[in-house]
Parts: C-alpha cells; structure tokens; sequence
C-alpha cells in the first residue's frame, strides 16, 4: 500500500537534491524521515519509488511464469506419453543452466537498462519451478473421477483442462508465483548492483485401473438407427449389445484380467441392473463401453455393439461426439466424481 500511496502524494521528490544535507542520518526530521543520499535526495520517497519499480518487474516476470511454465506444465501433464518427457527434457535442460548468470548474460546482450528486456529474459529461463509444479497437478488430477465423468458427458481436452483441472491446480500455483515474486525482486536487485539498473531507482539501488464404486447409466440416444441398413449383427430392437469382452491391466506382476468373456444385450427403452460383488469387474465393463480406461488397461478382444455401430472400431474424435451426446455415465459418489471447485 505505501508503495502506490507514498509515490502519489510526493510527486517528483525523490529526484530533488538538497545539496546543503546529503547523507544525513534517518529519523533527524520530518522532513527526511529516512535520510537522504550523497545527493540529498530523500531515501524515503526513493525506497517507495524502486519498490513500485521492483514489485512491477516482479509481478509482470511471474505472469510470464504462469503462462510459459504453466502452459507447458499443463501439457505434459495431461496429455504424458512423448511429449511430457519432450517437455520435461526441455525443462531439465533450463534448470541445469546458471539461472543468475544467463539473465545476467543476456540481459548486457540485448541492452538490460530496459525494463521490458529484463521481464522477459527472467520470465523465459526461469519459469521451470511453475512448470513442474503445474505438471504434478496435472497428473494427479487428470486421473480423478470428476475429469473421467467430464470426458464421459463428451467435454473436450481444452474443456477439460480450463473448466475441470486447472481450476483445482491453481491453489499451490498462486502460493508458489506469490513467492516468486520476492525472489525475482532480488534477482532484479543482483542486476542492479551489477551495473545492469533500470532507469528509475529501485529496492538495491536507494515459489490398477479405475476406482470402483460408481453406478453407470446408459442412456437412449436421440438419433435412430437405420432398419434397412445390412451388416449389422445387433436386432433392431437392440439398445447395446456386448459379445464376449476381455479387458486386461498391465501391472509389476504380469497382466491381470479384469473382465473376460462378458455378453450382455441391452434392448431398447429397457431398464437393465448388473449385479456383483466389489471387484467383479462391473465399474471396467461400463469403462470398456465407454472406452475410459486407464493408461495400463486394454481391451483385449470383444465387440461393443451400439445400434449398428462398433464402439471399439471408431476414432478418438469419433467416440468423443457420442460420449455426453449419445451414451453417459453418472458417478454415484459426490466426494470423487463431482468437481469440488463447482456448485450443484
């Protein structure tokens, strides 16, 4: 507050030289509460005009924290595979360099008494904390159930990752690009003793498989099937139509069958109960449907009949315009299924 308010009601004081009392002491008078410099100028207004100063190129480098390190952190995160170890050797490689020295370097090449050139050499080689932060987030909570309840209504990855993930991500985020920001307004001070200041004063100068336990609904689609449409081997009358579905897990041990062999029929405007004791592998069937599973498990062989339509025979975007539109799922417990940054 004394940083915005201070430099307001003062004006141009801090560039004023009484050259009759350089360095007097603090708390002599009123007047100088804080000093002055060898120049005379009051220490008072100049500490609060290089905080403005300092605290602005902190804030501004830790936004560009958020949306580098962020961005990238968020990829990773989600989406795994190749690209999260592209990004992440990308990340190794930028934490292994001497941080102070390279905003240091790169901050004399380019001209460092800008203040635009500063935030941006800080913001783009030290981004990397936001980063793997935003990416342990991101794994954690892309296997939640609320985000597998968000892809089974047909939400979309951008969907997904803005409206669902980020959301809960941003707690240890803010706590970490709060923190940020002191340390970047020390770095801005090593800079400036280092003969790289701005060009006003600154502060030195004057942060297996899915959990069971949810009920699943499949609901009637809108749209009709064909009936003279050939080749399908589902009855008309057929809603869903399971044919001998084995789903497997890959854990340390080996491989672990969590459904094999199932057959169900589903007619239409039928209302259908599956039955089974915890374990029996009814959560992995409805998941196998709706092609959820996890990263470790796969459909082994079977056919999912939907209509005359092979669920296990259609693309990711395929699948993607019948889930949410066609076929749903609703999780039965609120404390897992339900996002918790949402209100009912």
């Amino acid at each position: 507050l004394a940083i915005i308010v201070v430099p307001i009601i003062t004006g141009d004081l801090y560039r004023i030289q009484d050259y009759r009392h350089p360095f007097k002491p603090p708390f002599q008078s009123l007047q100088h509460l804080l000093g002055t410099d060898d120049l005379g100028r009051d220490e008072l207004t100049r500490l609060a005009r290089g905080a403005r100063v300092s605290i602005m190129v902190g804030t501004l480098a830790v936004v560009g924290y958020l949306l580098i390190g962020g961005g990238l952190g968020a990829l990773a995160g989600y989406y795994g595979g190749w690209l999260d170890n592209a990004l992440m050797r990308f990340t190794d490689i930028i934490i292994s360099m001497p941080f102070l020295l390279v905003v240091i370097a790169v901050t004399a090449a380019t001209g460092g008494v800008r203040l635009s050139t500063v935030i941006i050499v800080i913001a783009a080689t030290g981004w990397y904390e936001i980063g793997r932060l935003m990416r342990a987030q991101f794994l954690v909570l892309r296997e939640q159930e609320f985000v597998q309840a968000a892809r089974a209504l047909g939400a979309s990855n951008l969907r997904i990752i803005f409206r669902h993930i980020l959301p809960n991500a941003l707690a240890p985020i803010i706590v970490s690009a709060t923190l940020g920001v002191s340390g970047i307004v020390l770095l801005e001070a090593a800079q400036s003793v280092r003969g790289f200041p701005p060009p006003e004063p600154d502060v030195p100068r004057d942060f297996p498989g899915h959990r069971a336990g949810a009920h699943r609904a499949l609901h009637q689609p809108h749209r009709r099937r064909d009936p003279g449409r050939a080749g399908s081997p589902a009855a008309v009358t057929d809603l869903l139509r399971i044919e001998d579905l084995h789903t497997q897990f890959h854990v340390h041990g080996g491989t672990v069958k969590a459904v094999d062999g199932v057959n169900l029929t589903i007619p239409a405007k039928a209302t259908v109960g599956l039955v089974g004791e915890s374990g029996s592998g009814k959560s992995i069937t409805a998941l196998s449907v709706m092609r959820l599973l996890e990263k470790n498990g796969r459909i082994a062989s079977g056919r999912v009949w939907f209509h005359d339509q092979d669920l296990l025979t259609l693309s990711d975007d395929e699948m993607q315009d019948i889930r949410g539109n066609d076929i749903s799922m609703i999780f039965q417990e609120p404390m897992t299924a339900l996002n918790p940054v949402f209100t009912v």
